[in-house]
C-alpha cells in the first residue's frame, strides 16, 4: 500500500512523466486513439462526448484498466484466498465474504478516474503474483514430505557434508588442543608457590 501512494503521488507531480505514452505509443499509432496516451493521466478507452459530474470526479471517458483491475481482484481472492475455518464464527465469514467485494469494487472505483499508469502497475502485479502463487502451489503439491530427503549424488547434498566433515575436523581438534592443555603440567613458576 506505500508503494501505490508514493506512485500515485510520483505519477501526479513528477513533469518528466507526463505525456508518457505506455507500450511504446502503439495505441497512438493506431489511427491517434488515445488509449494510455499518458500514464498521468485516466487511460481513456473510449472518450465520451459529455462529462459525467460524480460529486467525487468527473468522467469524461470510460477508462478499461480500472475495469479489468477489478476482474483481476476478483480472480485473485476466488482462487487465492483460504477457505473459511471451522473456529470462524458466522459474523466473521460474513465479515470476510464483505471484504472480498469491498476490495473488488471498492478499488477500481477509487482508482476510476487515478492515473492509468497506478491502475496498470497494481493490476499488473497483482495478476503477477496470482500467477507466482499457483505455481509455487504446484511446486509444493509435487513434493513428497512423507519421505526424507536421501539424495546422496546431488552436489548440494556433497556439499554440505563435506562442510559439514570439515567442521567436525575442527570441533575434535580444538577439543584435543583444550585437553592437552589441561593435562600439561604446571609450569616451574606455579610449582614453587
Amino acid at each position: 500500500m506505500p508503494i501505490w501512494i508514493a506512485l500515485y503521488a510520483v505519477l501526479y507531480f513528477a513533469f518528466e512523466l507526463r505525456q508518457q505514452p505506455a507500450f511504446f505509443g502503439v495505441f497512438q499509432k493506431m489511427a491517434g486513439w488515445p488509449f494510455l496516451s499518458d500514464l498521468s493521466a485516466q487511460d481513456h478507452f473510449i472518450s465520451l462526448p459529455f462529462e459525467v459530474n460524480l460529486y467525487i470526479a468527473k468522467v469524461t471517458s470510460i477508462n478499461l484498466i480500472p475495469i479489468l483491475m477489478g476482474v483481476v481482484f476478483f480472480i485473485q481472492q476466488k482462487y487465492m484466498s483460504p477457505p473459511p475455518t471451522a473456529t470462524q464464527t458466522p459474523e466473521q465469514e460474513q465479515q470476510q465474504k464483505m471484504m472480498k467485494w469491498m476490495m473488488v469494487i471498492l478499488f477500481p472505483v477509487m482508482l476510476y478516474t487515478a492515473p492509468s499508469g497506478l491502475t496498470l502497475y497494481i493490476a499488473t502485479s497483482t495478476l503477477i503474483g496470482i500467477y507466482e502463487s499457483k505455481r509455487v502451489k504446484a511446486e509444493v503439491a509435487k513434493m513428497d514430505f512423507s519421505k526424507p530427503n536421501t539424495a546422496k549424488n546431488g552436489w548440494l547434498q556433497k556439499a554440505y557434508s563435506s562442510a559439514m566433515k570439515r567442521a567436525q575436523d575442527v570441533q575434535q581438534k580444538a577439543q584435543k588442543r583444550s585437553q592437552a592443555n589441561v593435562t600439561k603440567a604446571p609450569s616451574k613458576k606455579f610449582r614453587d608457590k
